[in-house]
């Protein structure tokens, strides 16, 4: 490659490493360290010139970007999916900026072509990218878009947008200059990545939607339902207290009103439910009650905390919760003894728990060990079918599993705790 041409792709890609930079760190919303920033940008010099003027493998520039991945990370406090997501949207601006920008000067100077060598078109238009970036990186539709990125459902669309345009454009840039430099091939291959992933992303979403959408109508049969019963309860109490003008007997006054209060029982939500502050989780434990309830199993219920801003997503959690109750409730069906489940969503210090539990004879160390082992079963259920992909979210969102054997009721209990 002649020095000058050799020159320009190294100006090319210090400009394009910087500007890659620069957005990022505008996304992050953070300026840490401008030393580790200066040296970041020496770093992408020495690669970028090493691959450039020396033929070393252009394998060095991933490590180049894998640097720049870790910078963002840190710019981020190391949560990996804003990281992941400022990384790619700021790689994806910069790119459709300076291809745009390079499609408008190839135009430009179309007619001029056997005057203006193609290398400094390129960088023209890196130039003017650069330049762009530094002037725009606090304007307003920037911070508009950091917002976005911050919103879990919005990044996803923005990503997937951002996808699209680099591959267009790495697509049409090929068509017009018949070539494919090395930085527009990773450009391409990004924005194939970016793409892929978002797609992946919007599917998970609409699942997720789809899902909500399911349990939103159970949650509003349930608040019909409550505001039905708090109407009936209020007229019970009405007609107790009424009832001190229709008996002249004492004892047949209390009797009669003992009973009455008897029958309050069914007016009153298990447990305060409504106090879990989530209606997706609602709407689920209440569905899972129902169903206890027509295969006449009794739960008993303790809820003192909200689940409403939790680590672990709410799909996931109504996984957890299904999960165990369905467990526990075929145990109390295979076994025909008429036992109790216990279903605890309480609060101890700074740390909450999803409990449940059912009653069963001393189960060993030995035995229960095995429940969270992929393929495991126990000869009378299948506890241990679904254990090991509760033990996997439980993992990846760094959240506790307690198991063993507990008292309840004076009754020994087998429970598995999920401490959040």
């Amino acid at each position: 490659m002649p020095p000058v041409n050799s020159i320009i792709a190294v100006l090319n890609g210090i400009f394009e490493f910087i500007a890659v930079l620069l957005v990022a760190r505008t996304f992050a919303g953070k300026k840490k360290n401008n030393l580790l920033y200066i040296l970041m940008v020496c770093q992408a010099v020495f690669c970028i010139v090493l691959t450039n003027c020396f033929s070393v493998s252009g394998l060095l520039m991933i490590v180049c970007y894998l640097f720049y991945f870790i910078y963002v990370a840190w710019l981020s406090s190391f949560k990996l999916k804003q990281a992941l997501k400022y990384s790619m949207a700021a790689f994806g601006c910069v790119c459709i900026l300076e291809m745009v920008l390079c499609f408008i000067n190839t135009i430009i100077s179309s007619p001029f072509n056997n005057i203006v060598p193609y290398q400094l078109i390129t960088f023209l238009s890196v130039s003017e990218m650069l330049l762009l970036c530094i002037l725009l990186r606090n304007a307003f539709f920037v911070i508009e878009t950091r917002k976005i990125l911050n919103d879990a459902g919005q990044s996803v669309y923005l990503l997937s947008i951002i996808g699209c345009i680099m591959f267009m454009a790495a697509f049409i840039n090929f068509k017009l200059t018949s070539e494919m430099p090395f930085y527009d091939s990773i450009y391409l291959v990004m924005g194939t990545i970016v793409l892929l992933f978002s797609v992946y992303k919007i599917y998970f979403y609409q699942q997720e939607l789809k899902l909500r959408s399911g349990y939103a109508e159970v949650y509003k049969g349930l608040i019909t339902q409550l505001r039905e019963r708090q109407h009936k309860f209020v007229n019970q109490i009405n007609a107790i207290y009424s009832m001190i003008n229709v008996y002249d007997n004492y004892e047949d006054l209390i009797q009669r009103q003992r009973e009455e209060l008897g029958h309050l029982e069914q007016y009153i939500m298990p447990g305060k439910l409504l106090v879990l502050d989530n209606p997706l989780v609602i709407a689920h434990i209440h569905q899972k009650m129902c169903e206890a309830l027509e295969k006449n199993i009794e739960i008993e219920t303790k809820f003192d905390c909200s689940l409403h801003n939790v680590n672990i997503p709410d799909t996931l959690l109504i996984e957890i919760l299904g999960n165990l109750l369905d467990n526990a409730i075929d145990e109390v069906l295979v076994r025909k003894r008429n036992e109790k489940i216990y279903l605890y969503i309480i609060q101890k210090n700074d740390s909450k728990y999803i409990q449940v539990a059912n009653e069963h004879e001393y189960i060993p160390f030995e035995e229960y060990k095995h429940f969270f082992e992929y393929g495991y079963s126990t000869k009378d259920s299948d506890r241990g079918c679904g254990l090991a992909y509760l033990r996997k979210i439980a993992k990846r969102y760094n959240a506790g599993i307690q198991v063993g054997n507990e008292l309840f009721n004076n009754r020994n209990c087998f429970f598995i705790r999920v401490v959040l």
